[in-house]
This record gives C-alpha cells, structure tokens and sequence, in this order.
C-alpha cells in the first residue's frame, strides 16, 4: 500500500495540470511524502510505547501478587486458615500438603516475576 500511494504521487506530479506550476506541484509531492514518512515513524514509536506498556502492567501485576502472598503470610492468615480448615490449629507443623502447597504457589509467583523482569531486560 505505502509503494503504491508513493508511486501514484509520482505519477501524479508528472501529470500536466494548468492551475498549478511544476514547483507547485513538487512542493506538495514532497509535503505529502514528508506526512507518510511522519505518520510510519509515529506508528512505529507508538507501537513500541504499547509493548513497554504491557510489559509494565504485567510486571505489576506480578508484583501486586507477590505483595498479597506477602501481606497474608505476615498476617498469618494463610498458615492459620489452612490449618484451621484441616482441624490442625495449634499442633506445631503445618502439615507437609499445606507447606508444599503454599511453595508451589509462591515458585509461581516468582516465576511469574522473573519472566517478566527478563522480558524487560533483553
């Protein structure tokens, strides 16, 4: 499309017209050639400004997951509700299911970090 908007211009501007002289119509060739090559590049930068932003947003959601794992393991609600569900409150340990699952979760959480840190990265 952009070869045969640019070879029509071309075409165009060796056409005889009697309102306007061959600078004139050089003049607008050029100026309409300059607006296409403005218009590729802007959407080229804008493309890349929306690629940057995925990435953002999805290493923040990474981290906001990360910040709940946090906050609820300090408050102590995960080990407690678990525990609680299963009748094991107060028994020492949690049993081995409950940490093993609580570690595959938080190795997903960090997976999920460190991808998008090298998505950013290379």
């Amino acid at each position: 499309m952009r070869f045969l908007f640019g070879q029509r211009l071309w075409e165009l501007a060796g056409a005889v017209s009697t309102d306007l002289s061959g600078r004139d119509v050089d003049i607008s060739r050029r100026m309409c050639e300059h607006l296409l090559h403005l218009q590729r590049r802007t959407r080229g930068q804008l493309a890349a400004a929306l690629a940057q932003h995925d990435r953002l947003t999805a290493a923040a959601a990474a981290l906001a997951q990360l910040a709940e794992g946090a906050e609820a393991e300090a408050a102590g609600t995960v080990v407690e509700g678990e525990l609680a569900h299963a009748g094991l409150r107060g028994r020492g340990l949690p049993p081995q299911a409950v940490t093993r699952r609580q570690l595959w979760e938080q190795k997903r959480a960090l997976d999920a970090a460190m991808q998008v840190r090298m998505r950013n990265c290379c």
